[in-house]
């Protein structure tokens, strides 16, 4: 419910002056030398345990503030006061997120990339954060069913995700935006 994000600041706080963090789960925290790919696995397992459950229970939280905790309370921000919408195609099944931002035009996000800035600076260059905010208020969505849902045609699907992605990732002259060159995520070259 709502009422329980409103209160996630406070516990997030709370718990982050709490020295225990490192017995909420067993494996080192997200670091340089460190593999993202077993944090992500785990943040997947939460969200699925939370789908199960219905609910975001102390322990998931106490976990997603352990790996999240740059994207956590914007995540649960976004969860309160923005729109987050899946766009499901209707004969594949295939789907992304356009989730509400401060700016004017949503970000594109998908598990694994987010169109954000933030994204390409905080996530994609560092192995030690492991998502954006929008992607994890996506996934907690999406575990939580709390995103509106639009089916539509194939055709449809793969127009707003095109022009979504390059609204996003391109300027009005066709030049790669700043951010994505400036953090290393210039896509041209991947």
């Amino acid at each position: 419910s709502t009422m329980l994000w409103t209160l996630v600041p406070l516990k997030i706080s709370l718990k982050m002056a709490d020295c225990s963090v490192s017995s909420i789960v067993s494996v080192p925290a997200p670091s340089i030398e460190n593999s993202a790919a077993p944090y992500l696995h785990l943040l997947h397992d939460i969200c699925e345990d939370i789908e199960t459950s219905g609910k975001v229970t102390d322990e998931n939280l106490d976990k997603l503030l352990f790996l999240c905790p740059e994207a956590l309370v914007g995540a649960v921000d976004i969860l309160d006061n923005k729109k987050i919408k899946r766009v499901v195609a209707n004969e594949s099944g295939r789907a992304f997120f356009l989730v509400d931002s401060s700016s004017k035009k949503p970000h594109l996000s998908i598990p694994g990339f987010c169109t954000c800035a933030a994204f390409c600076h905080k996530v994609a260059a560092r192995p030690d954060a492991l998502v954006c905010k929008h992607e994890l208020a996506m996934l907690l969505a999406q575990a939580l069913s709390k995103s509106e849902v639009e089916v539509v045609t194939e055709e449809d699907w793969l127009k707003t995700f095109s022009k979504t992605w390059t609204q996003a990732m391109f300027e009005s002259d066709g030049n790669v935006k700043g951010h994505c060159v400036q953090y290393g995520c210039n896509i041209g070259e991947r």
